[in-house]
């Protein structure tokens, strides 16, 4: 399509900023709903917006325009556009932007196939994906694209010659080798090509690159990996630093309590989320040193509507009301890796019982719905990947063993993590809590020695 001769069908709503717009008539808001602008596009492209894709398909559309559902726009023939500047115009309805995101398609220990078949499922789901970068080695990539038949037009392929190995130290990885997918997936979002990265591949060289080339926002020291986990309560838990910082002083891990607070905040709508203290006991005097200076800290920050409930344990992430749990990144991993091991190992006994005898299998056969079900809202797959909160740019990590699913749940968190703008919000966070005026001496000793804990 010729992008000079696009034929753009405009909504016009009372609340909309119409700068910069070339309308035709005195006075367009007063026109009728529906106007046609043909002129104004000479720097757009369809490609580069997705429109014809992403509007077409966009359930929220019908629901967001009124004057749609009343009949006002003819068809999804023409291209939809809401406002100029484009990324604005989405904003000021609620919707995504164009969403362009990079997937290092060579990282993970299978390599392009299940990465590629995951972009597949993404690219159907979620129409707000405008272009979808897949970098790797490009004959590869081919070969595969080929192989699984993806033609969609929102794909493009960017060449990195090199792969991080899972045995490579991070830093010293990124560093030599700087035409690697993870690197050069990281660069494009650096750069503005890409809003996001998605990587499979090496954990610490995704944390390396992103923070050694995208740099953390202001106010924050330290990155931390936001890992999701099933919980009885609020069916979803999320343990921040689940591996990103194996060392942290109290400051880190504050930063990163806000950081996690304002994730489940904005991308889940929850009002005030309840944040939690990993710690060797439910007492305020329980932790060590480092634990009991940021119990202090978050306990300092609830007059300023910090929902802090106090310290709590490895059996709480997974039953106890709690929206966030913070611990560093040495602790976060070894509980990490624990609860894996410990599901897997379960899982694998009730196989070995459930087979036992030609009767128990077939009462395994009839529970097998209620096990399908125990297994999605356990398994990592349904979750799809952990963000890297407190970078300079949205960098989620998948885990190494994704499958199809998988990397399409990663990169659905890739598109929440844009459409909810979780960085500016971090930003606010941070001058909320960590710079706003210290409450008096009275309300702070309070603060401290009184736990909300449920």
């Amino acid at each position: 399509m010729n992008r000079k001769n696009i034929r753009v069908k405009m909504l016009l709503r009372p609340n909309l900023n119409f700068q910069n717009m070339s309308l035709d008539g005195p006075d367009s808001r007063r026109r009728s709903k529906t106007t046609i602008l043909e002129d104004g596009l000479s720097n757009l492209t369809e490609k580069e917006c997705g429109f014809s894709l992403a509007l077409k398909k966009y359930p929220g559309f019908w629901r967001s325009a009124p004057s749609a559902r009343r009949g006002k726009a003819e068809s999804f023939d023409e291209l939809f556009l809401f406002s100029l500047p484009i990324r604005e115009g989405f904003a000021s309805l609620g919707l995504s932007h164009c969403m362009r995101i990079a997937l290092d398609a060579m990282g993970g220990d299978f390599g392009p196939v299940p990465n590629l078949a995951g972009a597949a499922l993404a690219l159907a789901a979620y129409p707000q994906i405008s272009t979808l970068y897949l970098v790797g080695r490009p004959d590869e990539l081919r070969a595969e694209l080929a192989r699984i038949g993806l033609s969609d037009r929102r794909i493009e392929i960017i060449e990195a010659t090199e792969v991080v190995d899972m045995t490579d130290s991070a830093v010293s990885a990124i560093r030599r080798k700087k035409n690697s997918s993870i690197a050069v997936a990281t660069d494009m979002v650096r750069d503005g090509q890409a809003d996001a990265v998605v990587s499979a591949g090496h954990t610490g060289a995704a944390v390396a690159a992103s923070t050694l080339k995208l740099r953390t926002l202001q106010g924050i020291d330290r990155a931390g990996i936001l890992t999701p986990f099933p919980n009885e309560a609020h069916g979803v838990c999320y343990l921040i630093d689940a591996g990103a910082n194996v060392d942290s002083r109290p400051e880190h891990l504050v930063q990163q309590a806000l950081m996690g607070w304002t994730y489940v905040k904005h991308v889940h709508g929850k009002a005030n989320p309840a944040v939690g203290l990993m710690s060797n006991g439910e007492e305020d005097s329980k932790g060590n040193e480092v634990t009991k200076e940021v119990f202090a800290r978050l306990a300092a920050m609830r007059p300023l509507g910090l929902n802090f409930t106090g310290n709590i344990e490895g059996r709480d992430l997974l039953a106890s009301p709690v929206d966030v749990a913070v611990c560093d990144g040495f602790v976060g991993n070894v509980l990490l890796k624990g609860c894996e091991g410990t599901a897997k190992a379960f899982a694998r006994a009730l196989k070995a019982e459930l087979t036992a005898s030609v009767w128990r299998k077939l009462l395994a056969a009839l529970l097998k719905p209620a096990f399908r079900g125990v297994h999605t809202k356990m398994s990592y797959e349904t979750y799809g990947g952990s963000p890297l909160l407190g970078v300079n740019g949205v960098t989620i990590i998948a885990h190494g063993s994704s499958n199809a699913t998988a990397i399409k749940n990663a990169l659905r968190m890739a598109v929440e993590s844009i459409s909810h703008r979780v960085n500016p919000h971090i930003t606010e966070s941070v001058e909320r809590f960590l710079y706003s005026p210290i409450p008096p001496a009275g309300d702070l000793a309070e603060a401290t020695t009184v736990s909300t804990h449920a």
